[in-house]
């Protein structure tokens, strides 16, 4: 199961947010999965990598593991 970055999310307040806004304290805020609902992290920008969302692995459904698209579900080779 590998996770596809994604460039948007839903913050705790049901506005739809960029990873590449300016976040005060992105530690105190809670991001969510535009398609599953499910906890995402953001990832801070590092040299030439731009910021994004992943999911957190420990806050997974099996919904969420089912439908999510930025879940890559294919079998490895």
């Amino acid at each position: 199961m590998k996770h596809i970055p994604a460039k948007t999310a839903i913050d705790e307040f049901g506005y739809l947010v960029s990873a590449t806004d300016e976040f005060k304290c992105p530690c105190l805020w809670n991001f969510y999965c535009f398609h599953c609902n499910s906890l995402v992290e953001l990832v801070l920008a590092q040299g030439d990598q731009p910021a994004y969302f992943i999911h957190n692995p420990e806050h997974l459904t099996e919904t969420a593991l089912a439908i999510c698209p930025n879940i890559d579900r294919s079998p490895s080779a």
